[in-house]
Formats: structure tokens, C-alpha cells, sequence
């Protein structure tokens, strides 16, 4: 996330998510949490599930005073790719919009990225591990589409493949995409639409 205030606003959204009330809070670095949850010290470190380009996209679009933005189709870029203002004002204002399939699958990518990412970090020892061990995914990019929440879980599926690193690093990782929620635990991944 991008600072420690969006940081505090994502732990306060998973707990809203899990209907909890966490204890023992103690914001960190790497992970992002320590919490006291059902009697383990829990490590969650929070993450952001949208493109690099959305947070930019808002901040042109806002300081341009448009109202209306397309943001369907922003996705992730290399600092080669990535878009001067010019382009990304011309992105916003773009009728053009990817179909609700296609955003799934842009956001699946997206999300098996971070998690990947993360992962990564979790076995080089870049992340303190814990009795456990979560990983919170809040995607701002939201957008249900009008797909069924099972559409958007077997496309998550389908972007993970076999890769099953996650579970060895992580006993729970919690996407917050919008009103749906997904849940991955040791055994599997649970959808759900708020």
C-alpha cells in the first residue's frame, strides 16, 4: 500500500470483511500487522490488487476535473510502458471499454501477481514469518461486471494454475475487491458477494 494511513484503512476494511475486532495491534513494517487473533501472533501484510496505473489515473483525472472515468481497461505496465499524463487523460476519457470477461482476467492477473509477489518476499525472508501468517489484497479497480462472483473465482483459479506456493506461505489471504470477497485458506478458495 501506499502509505501507512491506507495501510490502517485496509487492516480496518478486513476486519469490517471478517467481522472482527482485532487485539494487541502493532503497525510494522514487513509485515504490515502484528495482531493478536484467537489466541496466535498473527503477520498480515496488506497489499494494493489494482494497477500501478489506477492511483495515477485518479489523481490526472481529478486534477483534469473530469467526473466520469473509464478506467476498464488500465492495467499493468512496465516503467517502459507506463503512460505520460497526456496518454492517460486520453485513457480516461476513452469510450472504449473492455468487456466484463476481459476485466476479469486482467484482475485475476493482477491479483495472482501481488500474490506472487508476496510469496516471494515470504521465502526469501524479506517478511518476518509468524504463528501465522495472512496476506490482505485490497483492490480499489473494483468492478463486478455483472458476472457472477463464481465467473471471477474460477478465472482467480484459472490465473493461479498449479502454482500452490501460497499455501506453504501464507494460512490465509483475503482479496477485497469491491463487495466481493475472496478467501483462500489451507484447503481452498472461497467467494463471496456482499
Amino acid at each position: 500500500m501506499k502509505t501507512r494511513d491506507d495501510e490502517i484503512a485496509a487492516l480496518g476494511h478486513l476486519q469490517v470483511a471478517m467481522g472482527v475486532k482485532f487485539s494487541d495491534v502493532v503497525h510494522r513494517d514487513k509485515p504490515d500487522f502484528l495482531v493478536s487473533y484467537q489466541g496466535y501472533e498473527t503477520g498480515i501484510e496488506v497489499t494494493s490488487g489494482s494497477a500501478e496505473e489506477f492511483r495515477r489515473a485518479l489523481h490526472v483525472g481529478k486534477k483534469a476535473g473530469l467526473s466520469g472515468l473509464s478506467v476498464s481497461g488500465l492495467r499493468e505496465r512496465s516503467d517502459s510502458e507506463r503512460l505520460s499524463k497526456e496518454e492517460l487523460l486520453g485513457e480516461l476519457q476513452s469510450v472504449e471499454c473492455v468487456s466484463s470477461e476481459d476485466f476479469a482476467v486482467l484482475w485475476a492477473e493482477r491479483i495472482v501477481k501481488r500474490i506472487r509477489t508476496k510469496v516471494d518476499l515470504m521465502q526469501r525472508g524479506e517478511l518476518d514469518r509468524f504463528q501465522k501468517n495472512w496476506l490482505c489484497i485490497m483492490n480499489e479497480q473494483a468492478d463486478d461486471g455483472g458476472l457472477d462472483v463464481d465467473f471471477y473465482r474460477a478465472v482467480l483459479m484459472g490465473a493461479l494454475g498449479s502454482d500452490q506456493s501460497y499455501r506453504e506461505a501464507f494460512d490465509l489471504i483475503y482479496i477485497i475487491s469491491g463487495r466481493s470477497i475472496f478467501i483462500f485458506d489451507e484447503r481452498r478458495l472461497i467467494a463471496v458477494r456482499t
